[in-house]
């Protein structure tokens, strides 16, 4: 899916200072109950511009999880999921356990980024070809019909879009400066957070990072330092215990 999301970079405009409706006009978190999954967690909806331009009409519907803490002592750890196509709503709470040492002084918050989840693109062919690899080169017959079933709208699912969806919920979320934790395809669209929007980016968090120039399928250069990697972990590990 990744070529999928990448399709409109080139060509997406980005303006992460409007929100919907009027310029002037803050963004929101509505319809806000326990999460069904994670019921100690608060869910939410962010309602984002399809077209961050405001050239095309209409609107996407994020929902958003959200540890009950509004005043963590470190402010908001936002954890991206990977993919490209994997929500993170339904996720808050396994990850809350992973991440439990730190949650003491951050308030952990997920969303389900565009196209996902809920607004989840839906492409038998393609999906079925890349299985659950974010790696996997699907047919250019697949991603030509994947491009074609979504239509014209696919040039809103950009990282880019993604970015500013992103930027509409840190100023919902009432923060000026949060920490940023993305995982697979969630490392680089919090890269391109940071870049867009270093002065409200406290921390990055890269985990599994997906380079921003391409993917080497044979992984030739990560896999010889894989002994040397996990040797340094196991060291680490060895201190903290």
């Amino acid at each position: 899916m990744r070529r999928l999301l990448l399709a409109g970079v080139a060509t997406a405009t980005v303006l992460a200072s409007v929100a919907p409706g009027t310029a002037a006009e803050r963004p929101a978190l509505t319809d806000r109950r326990a999460c069904a999954l994670a019921p100690s967690f608060t869910c939410s909806v962010l309602t984002v511009p399809l077209d961050h331009s405001l050239a095309v009409r209409g609107t996407l519907r994020l929902q958003v999880a959200a540890a009950p803490k509004a005043t963590a002592k470190k402010g908001v750890l936002l954890l991206l999921a990977g993919g490209p196509g994997q929500p993170g709503v339904p996720l808050i709470a396994r990850f809350a356990g992973r991440l439990a040492p730190v949650l003491d002084d951050y308030r952990l918050v997920m969303l389900d980024q565009r196209g996902t989840g809920v607004n989840a693109l839906v492409c038998g062919a393609l999906q079925d070809q890349m299985g659950v690899s974010d790696l996997r080169a699907p047919t250019a017959r697949a991603v030509r019909a994947c491009g074609a079933k979504i239509g014209s709208r696919r040039r809103f699912y950009s990282t880019l879009d993604t970015v500013a969806d992103l930027e509409l919920l840190r100023r919902a979320l009432g923060v000026e400066k949060w920490v940023v934790d993305g995982v697979s395809y969630g490392s680089y669209v919090a890269a391109r957070y940071g870049l867009e929007h270093p002065q409200h980016t406290a921390k990055l968090v890269l985990d599994s990072v997906v380079p921003h120039d391409g993917i080497d399928m044979l992984a030739v250069r990560s896999m010889p330092a894989t002994a040397r990697v996990l040797r340094a972990a196991c060291k680490a590990a060895d201190r903290v215990t």
